[in-house]
């Protein structure tokens, strides 16, 4: 089984990436592609373990995944808890420009590259094209609708295989949406993150993902997974 998406094969063209948004003319005949391409530090490589972000430093850049994959983490009481996982077209401290700090620390789980702008160029920039700050609005709000739908999906519910279900359906939505054949996915991060994730033991995770393999729901490879039945994938997520 091929490995779709996500995967640091798969590289994204620039018109499906997160700051593409801010880079395309807003109208024909606009010049502000010219503006804010030179300022787009594009094609920033960090290897596997390596951190972009750290949870409540000072901000400076805020960033769009272009290949690869990161998972989140924040600090807690008990340790480090794994609160998320972004894939191509994601972007990486965009929330920091409300409080000038990263809310949480962003490692690579693989070769992974993205492009970054600056927030000091962005609020020059935003200060000289009006039209740029609804743009900024809307993709504020795409990315805060795809975090609360992955808390939705996942965070109420209470079996390990509803669990493990919506987490792979928000996989599978977001693959599509890319236009990526959202039934064969790799999974980039270890078990021990997903588990921590999503509030199980790995020896839980291991048991449904096997038993989601022996009614034949799912294709378990190693890291590569081919959903063989979305309908029973979402009505155990919804369960």
């Amino acid at each position: 089984m091929s490995p779709v998406y996500p995967s640091a094969q798969r590289k994204i063209a620039c018109e499906s990436c997160a700051l593409y948004e801010l880079c395309e003319p807003v109208a024909a005949g606009d010049r502000l592609l010219d503006l804010i391409e030179p300022q787009i530090r594009k094609d920033i490589t960090l290897q596997p373990g390596e951190t972009l972000v750290e949870e409540d430093l000072h901000a400076n850049f805020f960033y769009a995944i272009t290949s690869g994959s990161f998972k989140l983490t924040n600090r807690t009481l008990n340790g480090t808890q794994v609160t998320g996982f972004l894939f191509p077209g994601d972007l990486i401290g965009h929330e920091a420009q409300h409080r000038g700090q990263y809310a949480a620390t962003a490692v690579a789980l693989e070769t992974s590259r993205v492009c970054g702008l600056a927030m000091e160029d962005l609020r020059h920039m935003l200060g000289n094209v009006h039209p740029l700050y609804q743009r900024l609005i809307n993709l504020h709000a795409r990315h805060a609708y795809l975090q609360f739908r992955q808390t939705r999906l996942i965070m109420p519910r209470t079996s390990a295989a509803g669990k493990l279900c919506a987490f792979l359906f928000d996989l599978h939505l977001r693959a599509e949406e890319r236009g990526f054949d959202g039934s064969r996915l790799r999974l980039p991060m270890n078990r021990a993150d997903i588990a921590n994730f999503l509030g199980l033991t790995q020896e839980t995770l291991s048991r449904v993902f096997s038993r989601l393999k022996r009614e034949r729901i799912l294709d378990v490879s190693a890291k590569h997974i081919q959903i063989l039945q979305i309908e029973a994938i979402q009505k155990l997520a919804s369960d």
